[in-house]
């Protein structure tokens, strides 16, 4: 279950940090407001291509990080365990921070719990744990 996004200096976005319940959550606003470019924003935190267009105008990078609960998903639990993410003896409540930066000079990172993943990592976590 996604808990939060955290946005910084993504396209009209300068920032922004929702946190989100269980249940259903509505996101709702004009057009033009923001709500597409978040989506794209967690999108791009969890695997997808990320280009120099999206940071913001002024800033050096842009930042999205993105936290969930994988708690009641085993797979996604699984994975992470087999990338190194979480600790397999970790008990009580399981959340993977997955951090993405893209740099103006064109170099991105992703983290996640602060561990240095790959495109390819954060994809198959992502796949386990949204549907868009």
């Amino acid at each position: 279950m996604l808990l939060e996004i955290h946005i910084e200096n993504f396209a009209i976005i300068d920032t922004l940090h929702v946190q989100f319940s269980s249940g259903l959550n509505i996101i709702t606003g004009e057009t033009g407001a923001g709500k597409s470019i978040m989506v794209d924003a967690l999108m791009i935190a969890l695997g997808g291509r990320a280009y120099t267009e999206f940071i913001r105008a002024g800033a050096h990078k842009a930042v999205v990080e993105a936290i969930f609960s994988i708690n009641n998903v085993e797979s996604a639990r699984n994975k992470a365990i087999e990338y190194g993410f979480i600790d397999p003896e970790q008990e009580g409540e399981t959340e993977l921070l997955i951090r993405r930066e893209i740099a103006r000079n064109g170099r991105n990172r992703i983290l996640v719990n602060g561990h240095p993943a790959t495109n390819v990592m954060v994809t198959e976590l992502g796949d386990l744990l949204l549907d868009i």
